[in-house]
């Protein structure tokens, strides 16, 4: 079963900063599949990355098991994300933050 996609005001604030292609090409892209190749962020409390747009934006986004939903927090032009990354979560916390300070 696919999940619903849901996006929070703050993370569709962000993505409407992007030209219009971009912006339906990061949709459709994520809503196609939001677990495709997530990278776990706190799996403990469902946080997820999920690279889209060639690996040039990532999607931050929490799993709702319960209601199967992603709910989608921010997206931001994070290129090349490794799994393994020590940090990598407030890595992507500073980029977010730096991105929605505009």
């Amino acid at each position: 079963m696919a999940l619903k996609v849901i996006w929070e005001a703050d993370a569709r604030k962000l993505l409407m900063t992007r030209d219009r292609f971009t912006r339906q090409a990061i949709e459709e892209e994520f809503g196609s599949d939001p677990q495709r190749e997530a990278i776990p962020l706190d799996p403990a409390n469902g946080e997820f990355l999920t690279q889209v747009s060639n690996n040039r934006f990532s999607v931050i986004w929490c799993l709702d098991d319960l209601e199967q939903q992603a709910i989608v927090k921010a997206v931001v032009p994070l290129t090349n994300v490794e799994k393994t990354s020590v940090g990598l979560k407030e890595y992507v916390q500073r980029a977010v933050d730096a991105e929605s300070k505009g």
